[in-house]
């Protein structure tokens, strides 16, 4: 068949795409339980033009220093990440990454996985918006380098599981691809199709505190772990408050409003109304920027907690850091970035770039040296939420701007 152009090709291509994705928003795929996405994923990709590798995961991963015990206990036999990688070679070698697992479904999300599509072309379904459309760009991207357009450099796709409980899927790629030569990498998210060299960091919090149990009426004889808990929370957010105004108007992040959140993700406690909790359970994510390094927020907030007028609440307190992820910063004048932002103007998108307020896998590769970027469809405000989407053209035009960008570089 012939098409007039890039743009003709990918809408052509609509029909095919959107079974794609359904076909993959159908599979429940949450962090722990990959193994049947990767293995669709797997039987699609080979009978592309390329090679296809499912990579197992050995369960010593988790002696690796920057492994994320966010989940203990986890078993990687059967949870492999998956290589895609093109018969095409050029002066550049580009890793185009993204993860197949998923947040748990949201309260109030009706059918999570059974994907639909409304008027506007949103299509709703958990994992829609992260990443499990980003995966379809990505598909679209090589069914298009079968069919259509040679792309003229090497084109190496990660796959990988567990981004959402800290990245240990990249991790293990990484090291397993150590010997690899790579020139840049595009960690695809949802970024709204904007360009996204700064990305936040974040440390995940897990603060346990003991008490003993008792009765209501006789609260004298019990310690109640409950108000530990709520002075701790009161101590991160004054510490994070410090952090807020030491990073101000910090680069790229300067014109967004809240860009490193703080976020109380659980409070456990407590079994019956009228008995004194024997333990409470505080998790949660501290964000930061490129100003601030891992080891500094951490000790900061130790720090705090040490203080004599704290020493109440540290009796009978653990505290664990399970992620712990530096920020990403390359700077707007680099190749990577400058390339993108070409592509996006070609393509009619929006190409100044800006910042991401969430952590990802791209610092993987950043501390690696790698030039690395966030880039997708879907808006992250979406993302994790019970009317989870993101626009099916939305997908179609990333895959355009990626090949555009690929192209670009020849």
């Amino acid at each position: 068949m012939h098409y007039n152009n890039l743009t003709d090709y990918l809408q052509s291509q609509k029909e095919w795409l959107k079974s794609f994705l359904f076909d993959i928003l159908s599979i429940p795929s949450e962090s722990g339980k990959e193994e049947k996405i990767q293995q669709c994923l797997y039987d699609i990709f080979k009978n592309f033009d390329v090679s296809c590798e499912l990579t197992e995961i050995q369960n010593n991963i988790v002696k690796d220093p920057e492994y994320s015990d966010t989940i203990k206990d986890l078993d990687y036999t059967g949870r492999p990440n998956l290589k895609v990688e093109n018969h095409e070679t050029g002066s550049k070698t580009i890793v185009i990454n993204s993860h197949v697992d998923v947040v748990p479904p949201s309260t109030g999300q009706r059918n999570p996985y059974s994907p639909c599509m409304d008027e506007k072309e949103n299509i709703f379904a958990r994992g829609a918006c992260d990443a499990k459309g980003q995966i379809a760009a990505i598909a679209l991207v090589l069914k298009a380098a079968k069919d259509y357009i040679k792309l003229g450099q090497k084109i190496i796709c990660h796959l990988v599981i567990e981004e959402e409980i800290g990245g240990n899927g990249t991790l293990a790629m990484i090291r397993h691809e150590k010997n690899t030569k790579v020139d840049a990498v595009i960690n695809m998210e949802p970024t709204n199709l904007r360009i996204m060299p700064s990305i936040r960091g974040a440390v995940w919090f897990n603060i346990c505190f003991s008490g003993k149990s008792g009765h209501a009426g006789a609260t004298l004889n019990s310690t109640n772990p409950v108000y530990k808990a709520m002075h701790a929370i009161k101590i991160l957010k004054e510490y994070h408050s410090k952090l807020e105004n030491e990073s101000k108007n910090y680069g790229l992040f300067k014109d967004i409003d809240n860009p490193m959140p703080l976020t109380i993700g659980q409070f456990i406690s407590g079994e019956w109304p009228s008995m004194t909790p024997g333990g409470t359970l505080v998790r949660g994510v501290i964000g930061f920027l490129p100003n601030k390094t891992r080891e500094e927020v951490i000790q900061g907030f130790v720090n705090e907690l040490n203080k004599p007028k704290n020493a109440w609440v540290k009796e009978g307190m653990n505290l664990r850091f399970d992620y712990r992820h530096n920020a990403v910063e390359l700077p707007v004048s680099h190749w990577l970035v400058k390339k993108m932002s070409e592509a996006c103007l070609r393509c009619k998108a929006k190409y100044l770039p800006i910042a991401m307020t969430a952590s990802t896998d791209a610092i993987y590769y950043h501390e690696m040296g790698i030039p690395v970027i966030a880039f997708g469809p879907g808006d992250i405000k979406y993302a994790h939420s019970a009317i989870e989407h993101i626009n099916f053209n939305q997908i179609i035009k990333s895959a355009e701007i990626i090949i555009s960008f690929i192209k670009g570089l020849n």
